[in-house]
């Protein structure tokens, strides 16, 4: 199994960078490679609920979801996110306190499909470049939802 750990001090409180994780219709504004918001389940934000957005790379788009496996309110989500063709990956968040700033751990787990077969040594650097951009734009999200 491949596994891919980032982090970035996001200068915001725990609870704002929390908030801004519990909406579903941000992920396509800061998850790279995520189009648009295509709806969320009522039961949204419990365990098993999933919200639906389209993934792809230029003009190619295809339907997806993500499901929320957990959270740990103001601490931590994981995701079990789909993105076709590559395959399933589970992906959890970590906040914590950092000076007035928020601390937030991504790391990312290919579980299913050709993205889980990956070697380490290719599928980490990618993965890597990706997530700390998709840091980058929810810090900047964030700043916008509390400005």
């Amino acid at each position: 199994m491949t596994r891919a750990v980032v982090e970035r001090t996001i200068p915001a409180s725990r609870q704002d960078v929390w908030q801004a994780l519990l909406r579903p219709e941000n992920y396509p504004r800061w998850i790279v490679g995520a189009k648009e918001f295509r709806g969320a389940d009522d039961s949204w934000p419990e365990a098993g609920s999933r919200f639906y957005h389209s993934v792809g790379l230029g003009p190619l788009k295809l339907k997806d979801e993500t499901e929320l496996v957990s959270t740990s309110e103001g601490v931590e989500v994981v995701l079990l996110a789909r993105a076709r063709p590559a395959g399933r990956a589970r992906v959890t968040l970590t906040l914590e306190d950092d000076g007035g700033s928020t601390r937030v751990h991504m790391e990312e787990h290919a579980i299913t499909g050709p993205g889980a077969y990956v070697p380490k040594f290719l599928h980490d650097p990618l993965i890597d470049v990706r997530n700390k951009k998709a840091l980058r734009r929810l810090a900047k999200l964030v700043d916008q939802q509390v400005s």
